[in-house]
């Protein structure tokens, strides 16, 4: 890494401590609107592990097997907080407006980072060699 790297990933010059690091309230919340019910719900960011989870759940054979179908509903089952929603909830998410249920789960990937805005700033960020 070079000084400018560290400079600029450290823009303050603070270093957090592992207690520091542990304390932060890093998932937030957030309200979305959603035209299509007029409405909003509520969703928050999960957490690395419950990500790789809900991955791991979506590949019941391996890597190969991704079940994109799967993933996306239980992403919108685990990010919408409110109303609280549980995987018995699939099967009728299933069956509601598209449209509406893309607007929560592009605000959900936004919200993990999941987005293809995030994919487009790390690969900014990291150029292929």
């Amino acid at each position: 890494m070079t000084r400018g790297t560290v400079a600029k990933a450290t823009r303050n010059g603070h270093i957090l401590s592992l207690d520091e690091l542990l304390g932060k309230d890093d998932l937030p919340e957030e309200v979305v609107f959603v035209p299509e019910w007029d409405a909003s719900v509520r969703i928050k960011a999960m957490t690395k592990g419950k990500v790789f989870d809900l991955r791991e759940q979506s590949m019941p054979s391996g890597p190969e097997s991704m079940d994109e179908r799967r993933f996306e509903l239980l992403l919108l089952v685990h990010g919408v907080v409110e109303p609280e929603l549980s995987p018995d909830h699939v099967g009728v998410l299933q069956q509601k407006n598209n449209a509406a249920i893309d607007t929560i789960l592009k605000a959900i990937l936004r919200l993990n980072g999941m987005d293809a805005e995030a994919e487009n700033r790390a690969k900014a960020r990291f150029p292929a060699r």
